[in-house]
């Protein structure tokens, strides 16, 4: 209370010398957020440090303006205002959280906002919970705090055990399939069974105790104003809640400009950038736009006439006569991954050919060209899946581009499952651990009935193994009279990028880049070709096994040899540094090689063009099937005949193999082939979907459940 015969004072208020200072403070920094760049000699324009500086000094004017002496009266009406029934010590900070919040939305520049992101949807979390009843706030503001913390770490897992984040495909799994997710994660399954009891607790509690809390606060202040109290509440929610739509449109929006958004190391950093919920919130987005056509339901699309398929079949296959055939002669199969390996000859203006045993035919090959794949850079599972199971990774969308996580739980029959119903044995032998990106669970689901990774090979070195030495290890654990018949697929690593190397590596190699006589370039190049000796190599050993085994056992073999993509140090994605665009021809960056070698003559009549990397296994079972419709995926050589080696052709999965503004013609002309698909593709491509959809190789996450 005042004294008599004074003033009655303003106990909200400040003093006009002190509303004066912070008012001139205020002024400053907003002068000088404007003038920065001129002040340090920077560039011209607003920042996003400088936007924080206006609003910052916006703020405090405003603060000195209504705590000043002159703005008692509207300090009075102010503070004594309710909306909806909330008090001024609820409404008003959540309106200056909200507006801040929304400003830096709005106005922070690219980068700053990605950094913020995580931040300002906190923001809104916060301004939720100061208009909830108290204990319900803080128990929410607690609940989402400890949720973003279970998320970060799960995320910092999967980026350390798979180079990716977490994104909403994999929460979907764990919801639909918990034990992939835990398997993926390499964490131990009674976690799993505690983090559901925990989570049981959780929310039991949670909904007990907000049901005491509104149940006492209607107790407390009568029905009627409850209900005014609840619409209020209910409408800030909403409106906050669009007001972060709004923010996630701008954050996703710039995203889209984000060069190395499915760069594995990009997009982990993007994740660890704007934060995981942020970024789940962006995977989302990304999934409902690109699903994928392989699970959209159209019943009314029609199956390939099976006459027209065996025709296909027969024109790309000769199978032996009945009374030729060999009873019980299936031959054994490997199939050789070379990591990161293609044809430089097909790739570059050279000095030079380079001559290898994996590109120039022999007395053994029976086919050997370009093999048409869907990743550059990276993404090896992507081409593994598509030469296992049959399909293109592209029918699947975002899906697609992580195959070992998002596919491989619902694959139901593959090559693997192929042949094991034709008796033989199957093994994959990975160069690293099982836990690396899901591989041991996904060669599981794929139907192999053996999968070894470098732990049970006895492999210390990992990844620094040559590829002699895996192949070494691979005819070791097979022995010299294997059980037969048998499939082994074979990942080789060696010439995983980088391709650093030193001046000792250019001696012996006769060929360059012909536009440039740089060292760099042409050093990397030369450590390519020094790897690409050490594969051709390990194809060779593996290939005289065979043919020992064949002596002893009197058992054919077949030999695939193919690479999985380009190497990002030549492809410009990710971690390479030098640009190797202006020394490239017209061919595209998602082109690498295969090569058939069998001791079986005249099976083939294909294959000298460019094939799909989803034909493979279609023309590896031309050596186990009794007849055209015995073949794998037998109308995969049906849309290839009517539609080439990309019959999807759409906008691709990622930005691996995304068309860049730089790109060459070739790389425009088969992103846009989709679009320029003659009626007889068109025809054949739903058809075709038709015959994948009915075909039982994949179960639909809807059957999953």
């Amino acid at each position: 209370m005042s004294k008599p015969g004074k003033r009655s004072s303003d106990n909200h208020g400040i003093g006009m010398l002190p509303a004066f200072a912070i008012a001139t403070g205020g002024f400053c920094l907003i002068a000088t957020a404007i003038l920065w760049d001129t002040i340090v000699g920077g560039t011209s324009g607003i920042g996003g440090k400088q936007t924080i500086g206006i609003i910052f000094g916006a703020g405090l004017v405003a603060t000195a303006v209504l705590l000043s002496p002159l703005a008692s009266q509207v300090r009075r009406r102010l503070f004594g205002i309710q909306v909806f029934a909330l008090a001024p010590d609820r409404w008003m900070p959540t309106l200056l959280i909200i507006s801040i919040a929304a400003v830096l939305g709005m106005f922070l520049p690219k980068q700053e906002l990605l950094s913020a992101s995580f931040w300002i949807l906190l923001s809104y979390v916060v301004a939720i919970c100061v208009v909830l009843p108290r204990r319900l706030g803080l128990i929410t503001l607690l609940v989402v705090l400890g949720l973003n913390i279970a998320l970060a770490a799960i995320n910092a897992i999967k980026i350390d055990l798979t180079g990716l984040p977490l994104t909403m495909l994999d929460v979907k799994i764990a919801l639909h399939y918990p034990a992939g997710l835990w398997d993926a994660l390499n964490l131990p399954h009674w976690t799993r069974h505690l983090s559901a009891a925990i989570t049981l607790v959780a929310g039991a509690w949670l909904v007990w105790r907000t049901i005491r809390v509104i149940g006492d606060f209607l107790g407390r202040i009568g029905l009627i104003r409850g209900g005014m109290l609840a619409t209020g509440r209910l409408l800030i929610v909403v409106g906050v809640l669009l007001l972060a739509g709004v923010h996630l449109d701008r954050v996703h929006a710039q995203i889209t400009n984000y060069r190395g958004t499915w760069e594995p190391t990009g997009v982990a950093s993007l994740s660890t950038q704007i934060g995981t919920v942020p970024f789940l919130a962006y995977s989302y987005r990304i999934e409902q736009n690109n699903s994928g056509i392989f699970f959209r339901d159209d019943s009314s699309m029609m199956l390939p006439d099976i006459d027209e398929v065996s025709r296909a079949v027969s024109d790309f296959i000769t199978f032996p006569r009945l009374q030729d055939a060999e009873p019980g002669r299936h031959p054994n199969i490997v199939m050789i991954m070379a990591e990161s390996t293609f044809d430089p000859n097909r790739a570059f203006v050279l000095s030079g050919k380079v001559r290898s045993t994996l590109f120039d035919s022999s007395e053994s090959t029976a086919a050997a060209g370009p093999l048409f794949v869907n990743a550059v850079g990276g993404g090896t599972w992507i081409t593994e899946f598509e030469t296992i199971v049959g399909l293109d990774a592209r029918l699947f969308g975002y899906s697609g581009y992580y195959t070992h996580s998002s596919l491989s739980p619902f694959v139901r029959q593959s090559f693997a499952t192929y042949l094991r119903d034709r008796g033989y044995r199957t093994w994959a032998f990975l160069p690293h651990s099982g836990d690396f990106y899901n591989y041991r669970s996904a060669y599981e689901n794929y139907g192999f009935d053996m999968v070894l990774d470098s732990q049970d090979l006895g492999a210390s070195k990992g990844w620094r193994r040559t590829d002699v030495e895996i192949i070494e290890e691979f005819i070791r654990h097979m022995g010299t009279s294997p059980e037969g018949p048998f499939m082994a697929h074979v990942l080789l690593v060696e010439n995983h990028g980088p391709h650093e190397c030193d001046d000792s590596v250019e001696q012996g190699f006769q060929t360059g880049f012909v536009q440039t006589d740089d060292a760099e370039p042409n050093c990397a190049l030369h450590e390519y070709l020094r790897r690409l000796e050490s594969t051709a190599d390990s194809v060779s050993i593996a290939q005289d096994y065979l043919i020992d085994v064949q002596k002893k056992t009197g058992r054919p073999f077949v030999v695939l040899v193919y690479g999985d993509h380009q190497p990002f140090s030549f492809t410009g994605t990710h971690m390479a540094e030098y640009d190797f665009d202006p020394l490239r021809k017209s061919a595209a960056k998602n082109e690498t090689f295969f090569h058939f070698l069998t001791s079986i003559r005249g099976r083939l009549n294909c294959c000298s063009e460019m094939l799909p990397a989803s034909l493979i296994p279609s023309v590896l079972s031309a050596y186990v099937a009794n007849g055209p419709s015995d073949v794998y995926l037998g109308v995969n050589f049906w849309l290839y005949q009517r539609c080439g080696y990309d019959f999807v052709g759409t906008t691709p999965i990622s930005w691996l193999t995304q068309v860049s503004p730089g790109s060459s013609g070739a790389d425009r002309s088969q992103a846009s082939q989709g679009e320029d698909r003659t009626e007889d593709c068109n025809s054949a491509y739903s058809q075709a979907l038709a015959a994948y959809r009915s075909s039982g190789l994949l179960l639909s996450p809807r059957d999953r459940k």
